[in-house]
């Protein structure tokens, strides 16, 4: 079993207490996996990985757009003691960001990748040992000035960032809004605050949902717990306030507040 200071421990064992609970939502799909389901879902995703070459000390690349089955594949990828790297299909350095990671395997919906939707050969993967330093993620800069780095996030920075946590709040009721980019690191918040807890990660999977699209997600969709760039929460301060009214947490940052935004949702939203 991995150490406690590692996602996986954190993660095998919100799986074991929350198993009947919903722990992927994907909108405006519906499709739900419960925590028993992700739990099959992942170990038979991991035992193809694993004959594939997949292991401890393996970065595993994942190109593939936000929806459940990334989360899948996530959750996979670390059952075997590898790290993922999540990259944005249309990101225009991709092949930069591939070579280095010398992968046996690519994960995504494109020729040549591994698809885990139809990955469901038989077969189970045990959580493999890791520590608290072990390679979780790799996220990758945006290389506007030259060839794109990778940063190594290890366990234990997730864990930090999620549980024992001070500046907000993490539990099983929770539904977390999932709708930053994948290759974005505000996404580490919002899928492993919901997963680490028996929370619900409500996946929106517009590409690019438009004001009016995220007023409705977080509205039809029941999210509790979300966090949005400070440009974007401006943004729907100015357009749908309402849409945010009825949520538990609200988390903005990421750049310069402006505080006449903030001072006119708490008045409109008290």
């Amino acid at each position: 079993m991995p150490a406690d200071g590692t996602i996986t421990h954190h993660l095998a064992r919100a799986m074991q207490r929350h198993a009947d609970r919903v722990a992927i939502e994907e909108w405006p799909s519906g499709r739900t996996l419960t925590y028993a389901k992700l739990d099959a879902a992942t170990s038979a995703l991991a035992a193809r990985l694993a004959r594939e070459g997949v292991g401890p000390g393996s970065i595993v690349p994942l190109v593939m757009p936000r929806c459940a089955d990334f989360l899948v594949a996530v959750v996979a990828i670390l059952r075997l003691g590898a790290a993922y790297a999540p990259i944005d299909p249309a990101a225009p350095r991709r092949d930069a960001m591939l070579e280095p990671l010398d992968s046996p395997v690519i994960i995504g919906n494109e020729p040549g990748t591994l698809d885990p939707a139809t990955a469901t050969d038989p077969g189970e993967a045990a959580w493999a040992e890791c520590a608290t330093e072990d390679p979780a993620y790799v996220m990758y800069t945006s290389g506007t000035t030259g060839t794109p780095k990778g940063v190594v996030v290890p366990h234990r920075a997730v864990v930090r960032l999620v549980i024992d946590a001070d500046y907000a709040q993490f539990g099983p009721e929770q539904r977390w809004g999932v709708l930053s980019a994948v290759a974005f690191d505000a996404s580490t918040l919002e899928i492993w605050g919901a997963l680490l807890h028996g929370g619900c990660c409500v996946v929106q999977t517009m590409p690019v949902p438009s004001l009016d699209d995220l007023a409705t997600y977080l509205t039809m969709s029941r999210v509790s717990d979300t966090w949005l760039t400070a440009s974007l929460f401006n943004a729907m301060v100015d357009e749908h306030p309402a849409a945010m009214a009825g949520m538990g947490q609200l988390l903005t940052g990421g750049e310069r507040e402006s505080m006449p935004h903030i001072r006119r949702f708490k008045h409109q939203c008290p």
